[in-house]
């Protein structure tokens, strides 16, 4: 049965949405039918509930959404509403596939937490996630199992931020002083540009 918007499901507000510090640009769907539509989703779940659009598969395999964060972040719970009927949450790792993972090899080298959820509902769910993702900076979502194809209509991830994540510091050090630079001083016998 479709949620009518008049249970309690609909009074359910994201409490601390980890939104500001996704990186937009960053955000991948795999097996979606219209590209953006789930990251459309995204944005409009951050202050609205009744979402007039949804996302959609392109087929019965599922959907497969990569989320980076610009910090490290610790995920209290996910809200969501959507027909798949199975949930997988892992954090820091890249290499999660939508083909089913018991036909694929895992790779112990690229461990990460995981966790599984039932999610056999159309009203919005509430998902709480295990207190050991503390210090994430990607999220992957996998959502499968669904007859046909799937749809999501509201996904917010929800949690506070834990720390910042180490940036990239460009440097350049000179070996030996060029006289193009103008670096060199007058003792040396060239003259400073």
């Amino acid at each position: 049965m479709a949620c009518n918007g008049e249970c309690a499901c609909s009074d359910l507000l994201p409490i601390k949405s980890l939104f500001p510090y996704m990186e937009i640009d960053k955000i991948s769907v795999i097996n979606e039918a219209k590209k953006g539509s789930l990251l459309e989703i995204i944005k409009a779940s951050n202050s609205v509930k009744d979402i007039p659009f949804s996302c959609h598969s392109k087929d019965s395999k599922g959907l497969l959404v990569k989320i980076p964060f610009n910090c490290k972040v610790s995920l209290t719970n996910l809200q969501i509403k959507s027909t798949f009927s199975k949930l997988e949450v892992f954090t820091n790792n890249l290499y999660v596939k939508l083909e089913n993972p018991k036909t694929s090899r895992p790779d112990s080298r690229k461990a990460s937490q995981s966790s599984e959820h039932s999610i056999l509902s159309d009203h919005f769910l509430n998902i709480n996630i295990s207190s050991k993702n503390k210090s994430v900076d990607t999220l992957t979502i996998r959502l499968t199992g669904s007859e046909g194809v799937g749809e999501v209509n509201y996904l917010c991830i929800c949690g506070t931020v834990t720390g910042i994540l180490p940036k990239a510091v460009n440097t350049t050090y000179e070996a030996y002083p060029v006289a193009d630079l103008g670096k060199i001083t007058e003792e040396m016998g060239v003259m400073r540009k």
